[in-house]
């Protein structure tokens, strides 16, 4: 096709083509697919499924990250995280494609996410809490450590705190957060720092209820020392340490 300055076409000037301007011509290209094509179209009705199922995924995860991420600095895995609920939807017992939930069939597959690529609790925490899961209350026991073993803190680190919360997962995806727990604000020595117990109820109606355990380093404040410490600027591992689901 002869290019014309004086009459400039747009892109999608001709229906089902993409024109492209070139030296003296216009290079056209046939659209092969469309967003209503995919819409509409019945040979992709297995890619509308799985996309229903990741929006409710995604959706899901949103709804989780948006309360635990308050103070935090470092960025949320958001698509990593609907990514994992989307594998344990995979797992849903009860609905076909483009119908799947997270209920207590699949939930302990969200076991072991880590929100922290950068710092993981596999290369940084070399302890593990204890969990307990007993009626109507989520109890997890932080073990007494020698932080200068048990912990690979990040430069400049000179204290640590442990934090927890308890994300409740009720029917319709409607999500609750308990206010989070921490520990006393701990020194990073070849001293051994005393265990704690961190106990959260589960409130009624809840489907599936994740524990989140955070380490946070801290390292000294300019002009004061080691004896006041402030948040590093990076936040340490953050994982689902366990889950409790109800099977129906």
């Amino acid at each position: 096709m002869q290019y014309d300055e004086a009459k400039i076409m747009t892109k999608r000037a001709i229906p089902g083509f993409t024109c492209t301007p070139r030296d003296e011509y216009y290079q056209l290209r046939k659209i092969g697919l469309t967003a209503d094509r995919v819409r509409t179209d019945p040979a992709f009705g297995a890619t509308r499924l799985q996309a229903a199922d990741f929006a409710r995924a995604l959706q899901l995860a949103g709804a989780i990250i948006k309360p635990l991420w308050v103070g935090l600095t470092i960025k949320q895995p958001l698509r990593a995280f609907a990514g994992c609920i989307r594998r344990a939807m995979q797992y849903d017992p009860h609905q076909p494609p483009g119908f799947r939930t997270l209920n207590g069939s699949n939930a302990q597959h969200l076991k072991g996410f880590d929100f922290n690529p950068q710092h993981t609790w596999h290369n940084s925490v070399m302890c593990s809490p204890v969990v307990n899961w007993q009626n109507t209350v989520a109890s997890l026991q932080w073990p007494a450590i020698t932080p200068a073993l048990h912990l690979l803190p990040p430069a400049e680190a000179v204290a640590f705190r442990i934090r927890c919360t308890l994300v409740g997962i009720h029917d319709k995806g409607a999500v609750s957060t308990a206010p989070v727990q921490q520990t006393t604000l701990m020194p990073l020595r070849l001293l051994q720092t005393p265990g704690s117990m961190h106990a959260f109820e589960i409130v009624a109606g809840t489907r599936v209820a994740l524990l989140v355990v955070i380490v946070r380093w801290y390292r000294p404040s300019p002009g004061t020392g080691t004896g006041n410490g402030h948040l590093c600027n990076v936040d340490g591992a953050m994982l689902i340490q366990s889950v409790y689901s109800v099977v129906s």
